[in-house]
């Protein structure tokens, strides 16, 4: 979504690049989306970017995003709308297993901007493929439905880096005392 038209007269036909940087540097392009024609300012681009491989929690790896309005169907120089630069760790967090070697992100709105000014926001979504050895490590955990505990979950801290501890309490079964 961008907050205000960037074309001066009609309707826009924005469209995304997406670049993953390494923190050495390096910037390899993954992904330009089709040009979203006549959406104007809500654009629905529904796109897959190529695999790239995560270097791992902690490496700075980013993915940057660019929105841009296409003008004269591509003849001219495009109109820059907004970009954003966010940490992989940050896209990541939160990935949930949906299926045996395949992991997703929940929807996160990403902020654009341009010299200063908030011009919109794009919405991400990704999903990881996880190479066989460590689907092999995903197996080694029992997953145990969350209806068996004491809601809401409290946090009792971090430890050490970024890992989360919390308490949890057995729900009471039906006939049975919880202890």
């Amino acid at each position: 979504e961008l907050y205000r038209s960037f074309d001066k007269f009609g309707r826009m036909d924005p469209f995304a690049l997406v670049d993953w940087c390494y923190e050495d540097g390096r910037t390899v392009s993954i992904g330009r989306t089709k040009t979203a024609a006549r959406q104007h300012m809500n654009p629905v681009w529904e796109h897959s970017c190529k695999t790239m491989p995560y270097s791992g929690n902690g490496s700075g790896d980013k993915i940057h995003f660019q929105v841009l309005e296409e003008n004269l169907g591509g003849l001219v120089q495009s109109t820059f709308c907004g970009d954003a630069t966010v940490p992989v760790d940050a896209l990541l967090s939160g990935a949930r297993t949906i299926s045996p070697g395949l992991m997703q992100t929940q929807p996160q709105p990403i902020p654009l901007h341009k010299r200063g000014e908030n011009t919109g926001q794009i919405v991400v979504q990704i999903l990881i493929h996880l190479p066989e050895s460590q689907q092999a490590a995903l197996n080694q955990f029992t997953y145990v439905d969350a209806k068996r505990f004491v809601t809401p979950v409290r946090r009792l801290g971090v430890s050490g880096g970024t890992a989360p501890f919390f308490s949890l309490e057995l729900a009471a079964v039906e006939g049975k005392r919880s202890g």
